[in-house]
């Protein structure tokens, strides 16, 4: 099993969050899909909307 450093698996997961699709990603560096959404899944920050207390 080969291991990734963190610095490649968060530009694996900067191109997949910008448009490159998984399937082209596994091809080019020779990753699994698997790999790519996990790694998306772990680097990949919620953005959660909290509601704003508006004062009229």
């Amino acid at each position: 099993m080969t291991k990734y450093s963190e610095s490649f698996k968060e530009m694996i997961v900067d191109l997949a969050n910008n448009g490159t699709k998984a399937k082209d990603l596994s091809s080019e560096y020779g990753i699994s899909e698997a790999a790519i959404y996990k790694w998306k899944k772990l680097y990949t920050k919620d953005s959660v909307l909290c509601p704003v207390k508006l004062t009229l």
